[in-house]
């Protein structure tokens, strides 16, 4: 199963972005209404709805970010859709990509994600979650640009893990197993890189090099994803039959 990261700092720094700009135009209009006579009292009764309205809008916008931080994604889905048409908040992008994402609802994800990081959302979930979604819609050799992005801003494991799996996916062999030992290299303890590891080998007919890192994932995490069955299927094909049919 692939881990969606979430990045609680900058989501936190929106948030906090929200709540000046809520405290700037309060006193902006308290200013606006002290220097107003007493003949344009309508127009302070109109100020007084727009403050009230800003106010709503600055108070969903971080309803919708504390729902996405504690998992209530439906709510936090809700609360973000009013803002499409209206205040461009990059966060409110990211979070809808995100909970499209999480809806299969790949092509919106990515137009989401794209609005996001082109107004200034531009965070390594940003990129990790287009990714992801490229990589759903099978835009291997983009989501690898993302990707790549990704690994300028936190070299991290995880971003050469999903690039190996597209890799895979576009036949570049060679590469893919390049990606994983560099993910290993960063993470010895991830059974699901020494998985892909062992498919990308048995793609490649090495079986005993594959058997290896299906044995590796399995001591690492017994219940790693189709583990078991690989690697009986790599006893099979390297002609271990006895061991294929206990596994």
């Amino acid at each position: 199963k692939i881990n969606r990261y979430i990045e609680k700092n900058k989501l936190d720094r929106y948030s906090k972005e929200v709540n000046q700009k809520a405290d700037n135009e309060k006193k902006d209009e308290e200013e606006d209404e002290d220097n107003q006579e007493g003949d344009v009292k309508p127009k302070g009764q109109v100020t007084q709805i727009n403050r009230t309205n800003k106010n709503l809008r600055s108070y969903k916008i971080l309803l919708s970010i504390l729902n996405f931080h504690i998992g209530n994604y439906m709510e936090s889905y809700n609360n973000s859709v009013e803002f499409i048409d209206g205040d461009n908040q990059p966060v409110i992008y990211y979070i809808l990509g995100v909970l499209k994402q999480q809806r299969k609802e790949y092509n919106s994800s990515i137009a989401f994600l794209n609005l996001a990081i082109n107004e200034g959302f531009d965070s390594y979930d940003a990129y990790l979650n287009r990714a992801l979604s490229k990589g759903y819609e099978k835009s291997y050799k983009s989501a690898n640009y993302d990707l790549d992005t990704c690994i300028m801003i936190k070299n991290d494991y995880y971003p050469y893990y999903l690039k190996a799996i597209n890799e895979n996916y576009l036949l570049d062999y060679a590469s893919a197993i390049e990606d994983l030992n560099t993910a290993i290299e960063k993470n010895d303890t991830s059974a699901n890189s020494y998985n892909y590891r062992g498919i990308v080998y048995a793609n490649l007919k090495k079986y005993p090099f594959a058997i290896s890192d299906f044995k590796n994932a399995i001591s690492l995490d017994y219940n790693t994803q189709f583990a078991h069955n690989n690697l009986g299927i790599a006893y099979e094909k390297n002609g271990e039959l006895e061991k294929a049919i206990e596994e």
